[in-house]
């Protein structure tokens, strides 16, 4: 019974910190609306529990979560807070599973710190609360490392194969980690530590057993994607167009920067990159094709600019180490304006990132499951740095670095104690020490957050490097939302933030000009439009609204001056036409 108490306090300290933001959460604009990508899966779950459980052509985006959500929309109805409130729960399951692996492979104090760390840890927390997949990459990640401790400590050809199954799943919710798969094959097969005091062949069957329970999966989906596309594919198609969102001539830092052509709607994501193939090659594509000529256009750029991708691959490498949460869809410094929870001193990538990569330096040459997580670790990360950067993307890297950091801790523990024995200063210790402020800087410096954040204030006031990082695209968001479900007081006022965040960005002004417009305050809205039209001189749309708005205000002269503006920049506007010919009437 002891053994288990570790486990069910982790558990029980995890769950109360998730419920409690639950509970702070459950009335929030983020929490009751979807949008963007957590609209796109709550729809996909939405055909898949009506019935669509085979769907129609390839995977593009990976689909493991979005079939998790739809069997439980199909069991308990659509309810989206219920299936949160399942998350939550599956996510309080990591510390457990960490504990579990760190315990039998590294020790019980590594275990603990690891465990705690991974409880207590804030972006799991926020994105186990979103309809978001994300949360479900450190899960699996967890319970796939958890099985390689034990198969390596088993030694057993089914906990290998089962150990592979698990991977395979996995690498449905997140693709990129198809590329760790040959890399532990290899690592079991070639590292006497894998299996210790066999023999190769043993080795060799461990290796084959564990790619078989990987197939096991991975097959399966091929299958289907064969039946229903008539193409060979293990997981999604959209391998090379991701590849070309971290590789193209728009994209100076690395980070999500889509192309002009390219709608930010994860739902037309594949047909903007559909109609732009055909454009550039005049031709029709297959979904592989597809995916091919992406990749082949993102090596193009790399080819003809080297010195670029160097510069953006190292600015990738330290986006994916830095401490700042690079949003997608939802900011997390924004959310917790209404979470409390996330607002508390728990633990944060700035605090785990050093710690992880000191135990990782500290500890490189143990063998066995340790080193199994650097190989883990490295290829993954490369894997992520090769496409583009977003924090939600190394959440599948979290219970390696809760394992280092545990590591790291005890390491730094034992030291600092033996200077307290010796009653001076050791060389171990003050390596140690030396390496973990290096780490830290790495990670958290230059200090990225928002200019109003108390942190970026003392940093700032203390001469510390910073970078103000907006959170414009938020507000913009939430304020899209409002004026879509008709609450256009909420709407104005989440879109002015996102103004006074960027103000010349001129989708901005032209989104709080149609909801000054459907306020009735038309001279307002006439202001935001002409901004949006000097920002952005060549928008069609743009200088059609404002026709329609002059017209309202009595100003016939510039109503036709807007409509012909609208027509020379693109003379197909039949609603436009229309337009300027009534004002002859």
């Amino acid at each position: 019974m002891a053994r288990w108490k570790a486990p069910v306090l982790l558990f029980g300290v995890a769950l109360a910190l998730r419920l409690a933001h639950l509970a702070t959460v459950r009335h929030s604009p983020f929490f009751t609306r979807l949008w963007l990508d957590l609209a796109f899966f709550d729809e996909w779950a939405r055909t898949i529990a009506a019935g669509n459980w085979l769907g129609s052509g390839l995977f593009y985006q990976d689909p493991l979560y979005p079939y998790f959500l739809g069997a439980f929309y199909a069991v308990f109805g659509h309810e989206p807070a219920l299936a949160v409130t399942f998350q939550l729960v599956l996510g309080s399951l990591v510390p457990v599973l960490v504990f579990d692996a760190v315990r039998r492979s590294i020790g019980n104090a590594q275990a603990w710190v690891a465990g705690i760390l991974a409880a207590l840890y804030v972006p799991s927390i926020f994105y186990e609360g979103l309809v978001l997949k994300s949360w479900m990459d450190t899960f699996l990640a967890a319970a796939a490392l958890a099985c390689l401790a034990l198969a390596i400590e088993r030694r057993s050809r089914t906990t290998w194969a089962a150990t592979g199954l698990v991977f395979g799943i996995a690498c449905l919710c997140r693709g990129n980690l198809i590329l760790v798969l040959p890399a532990l094959a290899l690592w079991i097969w070639l590292d006497p530590s894998a299996i210790p005091a066999r023999r190769r062949q043993d080795r060799l069957r461990a290796a084959l057993a564990f790619v078989a329970g990987a197939g096991l999966v991975l097959g399966a989906t091929a299958l289907r994607n064969r039946a229903v596309s008539g193409e060979w594919v293990l997981t999604t198609a959209q391998a090379g167009q991701n590849f070309y969102l971290g590789n193209h001539p728009w994209s100076p830092r690395g980070e999500y920067e889509p192309p002009p052509f390219l709608r930010t709607n994860p739902k037309y994501e594949e047909a903007d990159f559909t109609a732009e193939a055909r454009r550039r090659s005049g031709r029709e594509m297959t979904a592989t094709e597809r995916s091919r000529f992406w990749f082949r256009e993102g090596m193009a750029w790399i080819r003809a600019n080297p010195d670029r991708w160097l510069h953006r691959s190292w600015l990738k490498l330290r986006y994916f180490w830095g401490a700042y949460e690079i949003p997608d869809n939802i900011d997390l410094y924004v959310y917790r304006e209404y979470a409390p929870v996330l607002r508390a001193p728990l633990a944060d990538f700035g605090l785990v990132a050093p710690l992880a990569l000191l135990g990782a330096a500290l500890g490189f040459r143990r063998p066995g499951w340790v080193r199994a997580l650097l190989v883990f670790l490295g290829v993954y990360m490369t894997a992520v740095v090769l496409f583009f950067v977003l924090s939600r993307y190394r959440l599948t890297a979290l219970p390696a670095l809760f394992a280092f950091a545990g590591m790291g801790t005890v390491e730094l523990w034992n030291r600092g104690r033996e200077v307290k024995r010796r009653r001076r200063l050791t060389g171990p210790f003050a390596l140690a020490m030396g390496l973990w402020v290096a780490f830290a800087c790495f990670v958290s410096l230059p200090l990225r957050l928002p200019p109003d954040d108390p942190a970026f204030k003392l940093a700032s006031a203390l001469g510390l490097p910073t970078r103000a990082e907006s959170v414009a695209v938020e507000h913009f968001n939430l304020g899209v939302v409002y004026a879509k479900e008709g609450s256009l007081t909420q709407a104005e006022e989440q879109l002015r933030r996102a103004v006074e965040e960027e103000p010349n960005h001129p989708r901005t002004h032209l989104e709080l000009g149609k909801v000054l417009a459907r306020e009735g305050k038309t001279e307002e809205a006439l202001a935001s439009f002409l901004r949006a039209a000097e920002l952005e001189p060549g928008n069609a749309t743009t200088f059609h609204v404002l026709g329609i708005l002059y017209r309202r205000e009595g100003d016939r002269a510039g109503a036709e001056r807007a409509f012909r503006q609208a027509l020379a920049i693109d003379p197909r506007r039949k609603d436009t036409a229309r337009e300027l010919e009534s004002l002859g009437r």
